[in-house]
């Protein structure tokens, strides 16, 4: 069984690093990273583009689930591809448009570490059982 990871900022900026430099040649700026609690939206980007050299760049992840790192990487690919588009294209990709699934095709095709596609079936993800803050004081008291 591989072994899943809970994300956090830190493996993000590793994993965009490892991307920006093997799929994008450098072209994208380390966003903002956030992890979110939402059990619907897995992965999201933000561009803001507010005038010449002022922009806010945010990539999301939810911190609901427990990750194996094709399924992160695949997340966190997609992400940066809507970034890639947007900011170095200057293309509106948030519907999934011929642009992008082509993009994601080429990727797909040339990689076998992750797998871009517009929708995930979340039932392939394992949720992080969430403890009630009576159980939290007790395994921080006990353990």
């Amino acid at each position: 069984m591989e072994k899943r990871i809970t994300p956090n900022v830190n493996i993000l900026e590793g994993l965009f690093d490892f991307y920006n430099m093997q799929l994008f040649d450098f072209s994208l700026e380390t966003p903002t990273f956030m992890i979110n609690n939402s059990k619907t939206i897995i992965g999201s980007f933000r561009y803001d583009y507010i005038g010449q050299n002022n922009h806010s760049i945010i990539i999301e992840v939810s911190g609901k689930y427990r990750y194996t790192m094709y399924q992160l990487s695949s997340i966190l690919v997609h992400e940066m591809l809507h970034y890639y588009l947007s900011a170095v294209c200057h293309l509106n990709t948030t519907n999934h448009d011929k642009n992008f699934m082509n993009m994601a095709e080429k990727l797909n095709s040339e990689n076998d570490d992750f797998n871009i596609t517009p929708l995930i079936d979340l039932r392939d993800y394992e949720p992080i059982e969430e403890k009630s803050t009576l159980n939290k004081v007790c395994s921080w008291l006990f353990s």
